[in-house]
Parts: structure tokens; sequence; C-alpha cells
């Protein structure tokens, strides 16, 4: 797998904000891709999603059902008294099969492209976190097909003020259909094709399932190696 990220704050003096990304590696050759968005912005958005970011790689590094990893993160969110609600994506991707497991918190559709080509996936989705004590999110399951390219971005990067995110979805599709095969380099036009004076923040990643030749029998090839790339 390769792996592309960009992390943008809405104001250029930012070095955080509300949003945020994770990539955490999960015992029998997983791996859990993450993005979320914290409501508001500036330090109390990041101070809380960075307690977010913590509790949630607890949860997942002992449970790799992603629908019970988002409940109990839900559960501490609305446990604690504070008003904080987060959108969130969260996938289980298998590496050896390509199969994915999503649970999904009220996060924008998530982007899948080969070359010419995107579609939307809508996995079924729940509330945002720290809405309901007692939400039980549901796992949606699909195959990432070697080749394929999938994006998961908080809504900064697909609505704003100017564009409706149905608009948004479709200009960042076209766009990951054209650059896709070069996850740092579709990272970077999608960054570049951020809504000028946004007011939102921006957190996006990508992952490509990269297709594998079969190796000679005498070659063994390690199931662990990820190439990471960071914008």
């Amino acid at each position: 797998m390769d792996i592309a990220t960009k992390y943008l704050p809405s104001r250029a003096e930012w070095r955080i904000c509300g949003d945020f990304y994770d990539v955490i590696e999960l015992p029998d050759n997983k791996v859990g891709l993450l993005v979320g968005d914290v409501q508001g912005h500036g330090v109390e958005a990041a101070a809380a999603m960075g307690q977010i970011r913590v509790a949630f790689r607890a949860y997942a590094s002992n449970q790799s059902d992603p629908g019970v990893v988002l409940g109990e993160t839900n559960r501490l969110l609305t446990e604690t008294g504070e008003i904080v609600f987060a959108t969130c994506g969260y996938l289980v991707v298998d590496r050896a099969s390509g199969v994915m497991q999503a649970a999904w918190a009220g996060q924008p559709p998530a982007v899948l492209a080969t070359q010419g080509a995107y579609e939307l996936w809508s996995p079924e989705t729940g509330p945002p976190l720290g809405v309901l004590a007692d939400t039980e999110y549901t796992v949606t399951t699909r195959v990432l097909a070697p080749g394929t390219t999938l994006l998961l971005c908080s809504d900064g990067l697909v609505e704003s003020s100017d564009v409706t995110m149905q608009d948004g979805l479709a200009q960042v599709g076209e766009a990951l259909a054209q650059h896709g095969e070069d996850p740092n380099a579709a990272a970077q036009v999608l960054a570049e094709m951020a809504p000028a004076g946004r007011g939102d923040d921006i957190a996006l990643l990508i992952t490509r399932m990269i297709p594998r030749a079969t190796p000679p029998p005498e070659q063994a090839e390690s199931p662990e190696n990820i190439s990471v790339h960071q914008g």
C-alpha cells in the first residue's frame, strides 16, 4: 500500500486544527485508516482532536471491529460531559485480501478511483461522535482491489459556501482518477484545489493498493511492508 496525506488548517498561521487523520498498524496484516473533523476551529478544537485521536488509537489497538471502535470512542466523548462533536470515518483494511470494513459517523463519502474513472462510496453512517451515548455503528464491507486508489477526507475539501458537496466530490473524483496512480502527487493536486479563502480545515488521506506481480518462489515477500509518503 502507498499512503499520502495532507493537513491544511483554515488559517495559514495555524499549524494544527480540529481535523485529523491517522494510519494505525493492526495485528493480522491489517491497517486502520482514519479521518475525522472536530466541531470548531483553532486551539480548542485541536485540543479535543488530540484527546479523540489518542482514545481512538487505544481502542483500535485492542479491537479489530471498526464499529466497536467508533462506539467506544463515542461513549467516552459523551461521558466526559463536554460538548464536543466529531464526524469520523474509520476503515480497517486487510492488506492481503484488500477487504475493507468501514464504520462511518457523519463523514463525507469515500472516493475510489482507477485510471480515468471514479466512484463514490457511502458506507452506512451513524450520528457524529459525542451526540448519542449508546449509538451502535454499522460496519459496511467491500474490497479495495489492486490498482485502486482510495480517498478519505474531511468536508473542508469538498464543500464550501460556493461549492456543494456533490459538486466538490465530483471535482475531487475526477482529479483522483487522473492522478491517483501516484498518491503523493494526487494529494498535492487535491490540496491545490482546496477552496480559496475557505473557512474550514482540511485533512485528507489517500491510499493506493499496489498491483503485485507474482514473485519467484525463492523470493519471500514481507506482508508488513507499507510505503508512506507524507506531503
